[in-house]
């Protein structure tokens, strides 16, 4: 389980709603020492897009573990990016799309990949569900003693959730 922490950066918060599926996969905190970035959002018709791109300093790596995380640094710069596209789909429906990469000159890199929908069936009915990918790579020095694998480790998430908000009774089921 990988610990959260909330960002506080104005950088990093400004739009942060652009780059906001469903299951919170974007993590800005382990980026410690930015050189510099560029964020780009912007609306048009029903669509929405945000693209962010960081050079950071160090490269901050979350180990997860069954019962906690810790945190590797390793001593190379990293380049991190963040691209999210969200389409509005008739009048309160919406599909999106999401791809994050982070790579260090050294070895590491670590990426993720999907898509997202909310569907409104009815004013009291929704359902959204999201699929996830992602490939990480440990080949750096460090990370390996540190005991991490080598080679590419790939996961995959989904989530699905069926909602009913009535003005009697509430209900939902999620997986």
């Amino acid at each position: 389980v990988a610990s959260y922490y909330a960002e506080k950066r104005p950088f990093f918060l400004e739009w942060d709603e652009y780059f906001d599926p469903p299951l919170r996969v974007v993590h800005t905190r382990p980026i410690a020492d930015p050189e510099g970035g560029l964020k780009v959002v912007g609306k048009a018709g029903g669509a929405s897009v945000g693209a962010l791109l960081v050079q950071d300093a160090i490269t901050n790596v979350t180990v997860p573990g069954s019962q906690s995380s810790d945190t590797l640094s390793l001593p190379t710069r990293s380049w991190g990016g963040v691209t999210r596209w969200r389409q509005d789909v008739g009048a309160s429906s919406a599909l999106g799309l999401l791809l994050t990469g982070r790579a260090s000159g050294d070895g590491y890199a670590n990426g993720v990949f999907g898509g997202d929908g909310l569907v409104r069936l009815s004013d009291a009915d929704q359902v959204r569900i999201q699929a996830l990918g992602s490939a990480t790579t440990y080949e750096s020095p460090a990370a390996q003693a540190a005991g991490l694998p080598s080679g590419t480790l790939l996961g995959h998430a989904i989530q699905a959730d069926y909602a009913h908000v009535g003005t009697e009774w509430a209900w939902d089921a999620a997986y």
